[in-house]
């Protein structure tokens, strides 16, 4: 009968011992960060989706964009960029959207969603303002491109390209003036990690 007695006493004292307010900080990696950081996200959709890098930018404007509207011209009849002849597998769908762990889209989805739940509204509009840039390359290549369900739905269907530019239309005016509401009210922007123009 002690020894029960003991046993229950022993359970009872470790089931208060183990819980603890702290829980969840506890539960923390202690040496990795289970937090994704919007500042490194931006910068690599900026990076990514500009053509900042020279083999991005390569693929992206001058082989396929340049040829296509005819800043110079190839006289090598093997070379597929020479005729406009976008195709799912080409680099434009490829760099700007199919990539998940690359594409600017998809990257830069994830920094406007962290920007929301951080409620930063100066975060937030301009990577709408960046999301819109690259979306109007996309479509521009395209025509229908998956738009409003696009990184969110497994298998997104197409939409139609004017109703696309209306919409990005609506978001820029609403970014701007997010950001006009908002830019003297203490939210931080991106600064340095905004490579193309220093936050500015």
């Amino acid at each position: 009968m002690k020894f029960k007695a003991f046993i229950s006493l022993f359970i009872i004292v470790a089931v208060f011992a183990s819980c603890t307010k702290d829980f969840e900080e506890l539960d923390r990696p202690k040496t990795t960060s289970d937090m994704t950081d919007p500042l490194a996200l931006f910068t690599r959709s900026l990076v990514t989706g500009s053509g900042l890098s020279y083999t991005i930018w390569q693929y992206q404007h001058q082989i396929g964009g340049s040829s296509w509207a005819q800043h110079w011209a190839n006289i090598n009849p093997d070379f597929r960029w020479d005729n406009y002849e976008p195709t799912p597998g080409n680099t434009k769908w490829d760099y700007m959207y199919a990539r998940t762990h690359f594409a600017p889209l998809n990257l830069n989805y994830h920094v406007m969603n962290i920007a929301r739940e951080q409620e930063n509204p100066i975060m937030e509009s301009v990577a709408r303002i960046w999301n819109v840039y690259m979306f109007h390359f996309v479509t521009d290549t395209y025509g229908d491109i998956p738009y409003f369900r696009a990184l969110r739905d497994q298998r997104p269907v197409f939409d139609n390209q004017e109703q696309i530019y209306t919409h990005m239309l609506e978001q820029l005016k609403a970014a701007v003036e997010s950001i006009h509401e908002n830019r003297n009210q203490g939210y931080p922007g991106y600064g340095e990690a905004d490579v193309l123009y220093r936050g500015n």
